[in-house]
């Protein structure tokens, strides 16, 4: 089973000490980070999976960002060690006027 040990959104508005840190729960979802329910921690497979949704269709799913839901630019960084397996996985998500950073990282 993995196990995810560090998982964080880091939204910055205009600001670069204005960050607030959410959590992602599969579906779309941001939530607060301290709202997150852990049970919905995600996969190495689902990861795989929506990263070749973004892939092949060249977007992810809108996100709802302070009420507004916008279409993002989405880059994908997976760190993988020597076995192959993820050790992290970074997804960026560039709105017209904001960066949004999510982070996890498997043990």
């Amino acid at each position: 089973m993995d196990r995810v040990v560090k998982k964080t959104w880091i939204r910055n508005d205009s600001a670069i000490e204005n960050y607030e840190t959410y959590s992602y729960e599969p579906g779309g979802k941001l939530l607060n980070i301290t709202e997150y329910n852990k049970r919905n921690k995600p996969t190495r497979k689902q990861v795989y999976e929506y990263n070749d949704f973004c892939r092949l269709n060249g977007y992810a799913q809108y996100e709802r960002i302070m009420g507004k839901k916008l279409k993002p630019m989405v880059e994908w960084k997976k760190i993988e060690n020597k076995s192959g397996n993820i050790d992290k996985v970074e997804i960026i998500y560039r709105y017209e006027k904001k960066t949004v950073l999510y982070t996890y990282e498997y043990q």
